[in-house]
């Protein structure tokens, strides 16, 4: 998985590189050489920074929360076509170009993926004596609620 990590961050910094300089032309050896500095750091952190993980992990915490609020706030503020709930609830069309039923699976697919990345991490640290219940209670609320909103047959 480590690998697998380096390599979507590697692609995902020079993909922003190219984004912010058009004429810059990502090369393999680029993706490969950042991917060991990316490991690299995160040897590092892992040997000579765990007393600064906790800080680092309620840092990103509420950067995330923050990200999120602004995010909406800014959408809401400045759209001036909005759709009245019954759009959603009521009156939605597919227009995807996928079938009830592919529709209906592409839905189950995201809340498999959103159920098991974040409860993965919650687990590992604490098997096998105690297995976090509150999280694994969220992850479930959360995913079920996701995979009826997404497989919700049409009216």
């Amino acid at each position: 998985m480590g690998a697998t990590n380096n390599f979507i961050c590697a692609n995902f910094i020079l993909g922003q590189a190219n984004l912010s300089f058009p004429a810059y032309v990502i090369q393999r050896w680029h993706t490969v050489l950042l991917g060991y500095l990316i490991a690299l750091g995160c040897t590092a952190m892992n040997i000579y920074g765990p007393h600064l993980l906790d800080r680092l992990s309620r840092g990103i915490l509420v950067w995330n929360i923050a990200s999120f609020v602004v995010v909406v706030v800014v959408l809401l503020a400045t759209n001036d076509h909005k759709q009245p709930a019954s759009f959603v609830f009521r009156d939605f069309q597919n227009f995807t170009g996928f079938g009830t039923a592919y529709t209906a699976i592409l839905g189950l697919l995201q809340a498999s993926f959103g159920w098991y990345v974040p409860y993965t991490p919650r687990r590992r640290p604490l098997d096998p004596t105690r297995p976090p219940h509150g999280g694994v209670y969220a992850c479930v609320l959360t995913r079920a609620t996701t995979a009826t909103a997404s497989t919700r047959p049409p009216t």
